[in-house]
């Protein structure tokens, strides 16, 4: 683990740390700017403590719940990807952004088009 972290935790050290990444969304604080702080399961699931795996709820996926997941995968007829790489193809840049490698949407193959190239 970074950063000297444990991968257990309780009193006794029986229950196990889930992957961490930059949370969705976390409750504010007055004076401080970190609602985007590092927390288990991106603060999109839930903790499994005996397996130490994330279960993430529904539309997020990744082992640590860190980023969107495709609506009806693309529909067997096209590419997710995430905005940074949504960008590139576009000719653009979107990488400084917190969420650019978060959230993500089709790329539908020639002759399928819509949010998951359904239509």
């Amino acid at each position: 683990r970074a950063n000297n972290e444990t991968a257990w935790v309780a009193a006794d050290c029986s229950e196990r740390t889930c992957p961490k990444d930059v949370s969705w969304v976390k409750f504010p604080v007055a004076g401080h700017n970190d609602v985007h702080s590092v927390e288990e399961c991106s603060n999109q699931g839930i903790c499994d403590r005996k397996s130490g795996e994330c279960d993430c709820f529904d539309g997020y996926e990744g082992i640590a719940c860190e980023r969107t997941s495709c609506p009806n995968d693309c529909s067997d007829k096209g590419i997710c990807y995430t905005q940074k790489q949504l960008a590139t193809e576009a000719g653009t840049t979107y990488s400084t952004p917190w969420d650019a490698m978060k959230h993500v949407g089709c790329v539908c193959d020639l002759g399928f088009r819509g949010p998951d190239c359904s239509l």
